[in-house]
């Protein structure tokens, strides 16, 4: 963009910016393809339910209940599950047992917050 002649500078500009969004999207795409059909269907990653809940938002990770998984945490509510998460052992318990789904809720958090600069290096990176 930078060496771009004066004349080419807006097309150059646009070009780049299509170029972060798509990146961007692909990049969330991506992470959610990978979340759900590798880590959470083999069981390496848990459905964290909450007990007694018949609402879509009972399971974080399958809330129509329509795909098959064999490990399941359940909570009393959302809420403690945000407390055990972010204030308590989650992520150490059971001699590191839940670090895998751990890793990947970090990750998932990272890109879905990354700041605009973040998002703008990442796309560049894309090239």
């Amino acid at each position: 963009v930078l060496a771009a002649a004066p004349e080419d500078r807006a097309r150059s500009i646009k070009a780049l910016l299509i170029n972060w969004f798509v990146c961007w999207w692909g990049n969330i795409a991506g992470a959610i393809l990978h979340f759900t059909f590798f880590a959470w269907q083999t069981g390496l990653v848990k459905t964290v339910k909450i007990k007694g809940s018949e609402l879509p938002a009972s399971s974080y990770s399958d809330p129509l209940n329509t795909l098959e998984h064999i490990e399941t945490i359940y909570y009393e509510s959302q809420d403690a599950f945000r407390q055990d998460y972010f204030g308590g052992d989650f992520c150490t318990r059971s001699n590191y047992a839940l670090a895998n789904m751990c890793k990947l809720m970090n990750a998932a958090r990272a890109k879905c917050t990354a700041n605009f600069a973040t998002s703008i290096l990442r796309g560049w990176g894309c090239n």
